[in-house]
């Protein structure tokens, strides 16, 4: 009987637990979709790749038929769960991310809310939309909650466990889930080792809080001993990925997250979360002692981070932004203890709806992403449209940065229809070497091929793409060795081919000036070609000597040649010929060969 009993509970809580979380979902998506309206990046259209990594999930899918493989490589749990998404095409991969982190959201709060002991009633609805409100309009959540996708998933996973083995009493799935966490990435391993401690410490909670931080401590150590036996780049002392424990670089890493991650009005919603339940119900309340323990957890989000000061990078402080903000719903429970809390509460709520206003140098700076975004639209739109009349050709691809689109996880073009038929040569500006790692993500036997312009001219192929660098169109040419005649000053229409921005400078006149010319120069630049582009530029201060910017783009190109002096000279000329008002650049450039 006690059996049945047991079950039929269980049972009960996993039907409550799901329609709780059903609900959360619902309610942050209709947030996420206002946010991303009104707030940043201004339109809904969430589901483009933004960045070159979440091109990683195709190019796995498409490499390795037997997912088994991937248990080679380290943190194999984060890449067979990309493998598994990126089956889904690019946008169904994307797509999945964004339901990744609104079911993240929803766990969390239906874990707080249990924890602190409310009840579901209108109150409580408006704390989790608001909690919703500030996750969606962290500045770096558009960027980084889709692009860190084996953190989201590690936390899923985490949440799952905690879920098993606080409301289910089911201990070996939480030993798995979290192994599996921590075998997929290590982001959140601190802070999931922290709060149960925090539990442990609680006497009506102390025999599973103890066995929950022992189990944790133990599939932590299995996970980074596998991680150790695989050599694994993300667990070792040098280079990018290389581990610093002193105290000074942890502390200044840890400022600059946490700095960047949030401002004054968001750090007041982070204070008064804790300072209100803690005069309603008292230091050592579970409300106060709750909402605490999740502020030091969200720090120790960003901790790991912060033990790799040579990578860097800004929006890993979202990271923090679950553990810091879900407090706020806490504050809920203390409206019930008079006026003076209902007005606080309401303040706080303003605050919060408020704090976007304080991030708009942030959201200025993630500008690029939208550019991104509706670039890497443009590519694909492109490619899927071409692609039809290109089966079973050879293509030269021009013109593209190519480090930042689907060609550069080269197994990735293979999720579109009919390109595996097809051949691609895909012309590279710049000279970056790939990882180690990212050639096993991207293992031989693909139908992509990198080329340099230079080698243009002994490849054979049936027509050519070219590309503008805001991934339109430029032209398709189906025969490319028909290509119109063309010389001047050293270029030739197969220059048009390898550089398809090129052609703005050269109009069909037949008659150029310096302009014309500077515009060739600074459009070499723009494809690190910055020999061709010396020509240009020396050819654009004899007809034009009195502009400016024959002599800053000059300058730029004889710096990137290793000619500082040479350089030197022509800053030097820009903001002579320009004298009186001279561009800001100029004097930037000056300085910097000082």
């Amino acid at each position: 009987m006690a059996t049945v009993n047991s079950r039929d509970a269980a049972l009960s809580f996993s039907r409550s637990f799901s329609a709780e979380v059903a609900l959360y979902f619902c309610a942050f998506s209709a947030v996420y979709f206002l946010v991303l309206q009104f707030i940043f990046p201004g339109y809904f259209d969430p589901f483009w790749p933004h960045h070159a990594d979440l091109y990683i999930p195709l190019s796995l899918a498409n490499s390795y038929p037997n997912a088994l493989e991937l248990l080679t490589f380290p943190r194999p749990a984060g890449f067979l769960f990309l493998w598994a998404i990126g089956h889904l095409g690019p946008q169904g991969a994307v797509s999945s991310l964004v339901a990744l982190q609104a079911l993240n959201f929803s766990i969390v709060a239906s874990i707080f809310r249990r924890v602190v002991r409310l009840d579901i009633n209108a109150t409580t609805l408006i704390s989790v939309g608001l909690f919703a409100y500030l996750i969606a309009s962290h500045p770096f959540q558009y960027q980084f909650s889709t692009m860190d996708a084996t953190a989201s998933f590690s936390l899923l996973l985490l949440l799952l466990a905690y879920v098993a083995l606080f409301f289910s009493n089911n201990m070996y799935v939480a030993f798995a889930l979290a192994l599996i966490a921590f075998l997929t990435k290590e982001t959140f391993a601190l802070s999931a080792i922290f709060l149960c401690a925090c539990v442990g410490l609680q006497t009506s909670t102390r025999k599973r809080g103890m066995l929950a931080l022992l189990m944790l401590i133990c599939a932590l150590a299995i996970a980074l001993a596998l991680e150790h036996f695989l050599s694994s780049p993300f667990t070792g002392s040098e280079g990018e990925y290389g581990i610093d424990f002193s105290p000074v670089s942890v502390l200044r890493e840890l400022t600059s997250y946490i700095s960047v991650g949030l401002n004054p009005l968001t750090s007041l919603v982070i204070l008064g979360s804790v300072a209100i339940p803690a005069t309603a119900f008292g230091l050592k309340s579970r409300e106060c002692m709750t909402s605490a323990a999740l502020v030091i957890a969200g720090v120790l989000a960003i901790t790991p981070n912060a033990l790799l000061p040579n990578h860097h990078y800004e929006g890993y402080c979202f990271n923090a932004a679950y553990f810091m903000y879900c407090p706020l719903i806490g504050i809920t429970k203390s409206v019930e203890h008079g006026k003076r809390f209902a007005y606080a509460y309401l303040l706080i709520a303003v605050v919060a709806l408020a704090s976007p206003l304080l991030s708009g140098k942030t959201f200025s700076s993630q500008q690029w992403i939208a550019v991104d975004e509706k670039r890497q639209r443009l590519i694909l739109d492109n490619v899927e449209a071409l692609l039809p009349e290109a089966y079973g050709k050879t293509v030269l691809v021009s013109g593209l940065n190519v480090a930042d689109t689907i060609f550069w996880h080269r197994s990735a073009i293979r999720s579109i229809p009919s390109a595996e038929a097809t051949k691609f040569y895909v012309i590279r500006y710049d000279s970056a070497v790939e990882s180690e790692l990212g050639k096993r993500i991207d293992r031989s036997g693909t139908n992509v091929t990198f080329v340099t312009p230079d080698q243009i001219r002994d490849l054979s192929y049936s027509e050519a793409w070219l590309f503008r660098s805001d991934g339109s169109l430029e032209q398709r040419v189906t025969r490319p060795h028909d290509f119109a005649k063309w010389e001047q000053d050293g270029l030739t229409e197969l220059d048009f081919i390898k550089y398809p921005e090129l052609k703005d400078a050269f109009p069909t006149s037949k008659v150029y000036d310096g302009n014309n010319y500077i515009a060739c120069g600074s459009k070499l630049i723009d494809y690190r070609q910055y020999a061709l582009a010396e020509v240009c530029l020396r050819k654009a201060i004899n007809l034009a000597p009195t502009n400016p910017y024959s002599h800053f783009f000059l300058g730029i190109s004889l710096e990137q040649q290793g000619k500082t002096e040479q350089a030197r000279i022509q800053y030097q000329q820009a903001v002579d010929v320009e004298s009186e008002s001279p561009n800001p650049a100029f004097r930037s450039a000056l300085e910097r060969m000082r």
